[in-house]
This record gives C-alpha cells, sequence and structure tokens, in this order.
C-alpha cells in the first residue's frame, strides 16, 4: 500500500482519523497465523447479525448469515465474500490476490487487492458490475473491550478506492483467542458510518458426545443461575477426557427488564481448547440463552 496516498486528505474525507477512542494499544501480538473455522462455530453481534459456520473446505469458508443468506469467503477474512446469495439476490466475484494475503500478521504488514463483483437481482432480472481496489495495513495490537469481553486484538485498516478516490475505510479488529474479528467498522465518503460488535461467540461442539455436550449445558445454565459473578465451576465430561470452566462475570438487567449475565467459558478435550464469550440472559421458562446486547462502545 502506498501509504502517502492513504493518509494525504484522509481525515479531510473519512470521519474517524483522530484518536484510537477507547482502545488501548499494546505491544503483545506478533505472526497471527490464518484464523481456522469449525462447522458449527457462531458469532453473534449486537446490531442483530449472526453468521454460522455451515462448512469448511480448504481455504473456503461457507456460512449462515441470519435467517435467509449463505456466503462463502476464504478463511481470510479481510478478502471480500466470493460469492453470496439470498430469495432476492445473489453476487460472484473475482478476487486477484492469494488466499494468505497479509499472513501471518505483523505490524507493518501493507498489501492490497482488487476485485471484480457481479450482482443479480432475481426479482428485477437485472445484473450490475463492480470493480474496486483496495490497501489493507496492519497498524498493531490494541486491547479493545466489545459486549462480549476484552480481547487483544490486531488492527488491520483497509481502503477502498473507486480509479483513485478513496471511497471507504474498513477496520477489523482481529482476536486470535476466537480466530475472528470482535469489532468491524466501515466508514464511508457519502453515506453514513456503522460497526458490528461481537455479543457472544459460540464455538462448535461437535467433538463432544450428544451426552457430555447436554452435560455441559446442564452445568452452564446452573452455573447462570447459581453463582455469584467471578464464582467459577468446573465440569467434567464423561470418563474425565472433557473439562470446561464456566464462570460469570457481571450481572446487568435490558431495557426489557431481562436480567443478564455475561460470562467466560472455555473447554479443553486433550491438546484442543476452545474460548467462549458471550451474554445471555433468563427468560420467563427459566432457561438462560444467547442474546444481543446494545454497543457501549463509545
Amino acid at each position: 500500500m502506498k501509504k502517502t496516498l492513504l493518509t494525504l486528505g484522509l481525515c479531510f474525507i473519512l470521519s474517524a482519523c483522530a484518536t484510537d477512542g477507547p482502545y488501548k494499544k499494546t505491544a503483545t501480538l506478533q505472526n497471527l497465523p490464518l484464523p481456522t473455522y469449525h462447522v458449527g462455530d457462531t458469532f453473534i453481534y449486537t446490531n442483530g447479525y449472526s453468521e454460522t459456520v455451515k462448512q469448511v473446505e480448504g481455504e473456503k469458508v461457507t456460512w449462515q448469515a441470519g435467517s435467509s443468506t449463505e456466503i462463502v469467503n476464504y478463511r481470510n477474512f479481510l478478502l471480500p465474500s466470493l460469492s453470496w446469495y439470498n430469495h432476492e439476490k445473489q453476487s460472484h466475484a473475482v478476487i486477484r490476490e492469494t488466499p494468505d494475503m497479509m499472513f501471518p500478521l505483523n505490524e507493518g504488514n501493507d498489501e492490497g487487492f482488487t476485485v471484480s463483483r457481479t450482482v443479480t437481482n432475481k426479482l428485477e432480472d437485472s445484473e450490475k458490475e463492480y470493480h474496486q481496489r483496495w490497501d489493507c495495513s496492519v497498524e498493531g495490537s490494541y486491547q479493545v473491550t466489545v459486549a462480549a469481553g476484552a480481547f487483544e486484538t490486531m488492527k488491520i485498516s483497509c481502503y477502498r478506492f473507486y480509479r483513485s478516490w478513496l471511497r471507504q475505510k474498513r477496520i477489523f479488529y482481529y482476536a486470535p483467542s476466537i480466530n475472528h474479528y470482535v469489532l468491524r467498522e466501515d466508514q464511508f465518503r457519502s453515506r453514513p458510518s456503522h460497526k458490528i460488535e461481537l455479543a457472544s461467540y459460540i464455538p462448535s461442539l461437535t467433538f463432544l458426545s450428544a451426552a457430555d455436550q447436554k452435560s455441559l449445558q446442564e452445568s452452564f445454565q446452573l452455573a447462570m443461575e447459581q453463582n455469584v459473578s467471578g464464582m467459577e465451576i468446573t465440569w467434567f465430561g464423561k470418563g474425565n477426557r472433557a473439562q470446561s470452566r464456566i464462570k460469570p462475570i457481571k450481572s446487568y438487567r435490558t431495557d426489557r427488564a431481562l436480567f443478564c449475565r455475561t460470562f467466560e467459558q472455555s473447554i479443553s478435550f486433550g491438546q484442543f481448547q476452545r474460548n467462549f464469550f458471550g451474554n445471555v440472559c433468563r427468560h420467563n421458562d427459566g432457561i438462560w440463552r444467547y442474546t444481543r446486547v446494545k454497543t457501549h462502545i463509545g
């Protein structure tokens, strides 16, 4: 990426150029490999958006986004989708860059790519083509607090150009502890900015037996119902092959008067370990369910 080109006039074009806001610069992360995903991994965001891994095939990951959209991406989240479809539209893209672009992540990494996309409106029987150039740069390690908790992240900023005009800035805060970004901010030249913030991360538990999954869920419900904040319980699977630590972090009420809790959970199975982070609320039937909470990021 040509840094002079990127920085020239950015603060006149995009809105968030002055500070890093509530994010604390650190120096802890380096040489981060490409993320790995497992079928069933689910990410829930505070704006109501959710995505679940449906299939993993080599470098490609198929996601179920919400209830009606299917998306195919590379494992490299910096690259835009290869295809997506729902009942109204579908899209296919050609990306001119290798799937491992920018990885392993280190501060100062600097690379770009181009993409050609066709979007088909199935209801109107029409097509549109888009051609974009993106330049990305790794800006270092930051500690970020989102609804799901506090994370050590790597910040990557990507800039979208149309011809020589800067049209968009997209910032990822990638957390290696969950192999995904916990915050993504989009700033535009001609429309309002927006962001998506992680509320809950639910890793796949397909490596556990059905009986162990049921037992673990019962222990989780018990911990949310009875444990004071900060008090951890330990669960063991059949034969002690699997172990999980479950800890409520804090309690709060929503504007709908639901009693909710933020929690952390880890599960290990041999040398394999997954970490959960998120928010659950107690419903009228007494069951604690994952929820989307309003952002508290400034």
